[in-house]
């Protein structure tokens, strides 16, 4: 699922982590996995695996990502290649204090990770998020936050 509050870019990703643990959640997503057959979307450029794409709400990005491992993982660590494309320009956002802050979240729980992600920029609109961690199985959501200028796009 991809949300976007107005005062920020935020992505929302919904996310099942499924051993025993059962969510009471309807599955809801407008976040797409990309099928081998499609082509890819556009800013998913350089990611491998199972490529997923959507765009911010207000439609300024889209936003593409894969993890490794896939599928993830329970109470291991994981990490998220994200590529990042100007909806405007049908490139990589130009702006060159562009940053992305991610984080996760269990809304039926009220809590979030136990760990703090690190997100390295690698430039071009691509980033790694490594330091990622589902500690127990359940409902989450995934939050990518696209930063511009230390503001929040």
């Amino acid at each position: 699922m991809i949300h976007l509050r107005k005062a920020t870019c935020l992505v929302v990703v919904t996310l099942v982590i499924a051993a025993g643990c059962e969510s009471t959640r309807p599955a809801r997503s407008t976040d797409t996995p990309s099928a081998s057959s499609k082509k890819p979307p556009s800013a998913a450029r350089g990611l491998k695996g199972n490529i997923h794409s959507a765009k911010s709400d207000d439609g300024r990005y889209e936003l593409s990502y894969s993890t490794s491992p896939d599928p993830l993982p329970l109470n291991e660590m994981f990490s998220i290649e994200v590529a990042l494309l100007d909806t405007s320009t049908g490139a990589p956002p130009a702006a060159p204090d562009l940053a992305l802050t991610v984080d996760a979240r269990m809304p039926e729980h009220q809590h979030g990770m136990n760990v703090t992600p690190k997100v390295e920029n690698l430039g071009d609109g691509r980033f790694k998020v490594s330091r990622m961690l589902f500690h127990m199985p359940g409902y989450w959501e995934l939050y990518f936050d696209i930063v511009v200028a230390g503001v929040a796009a």
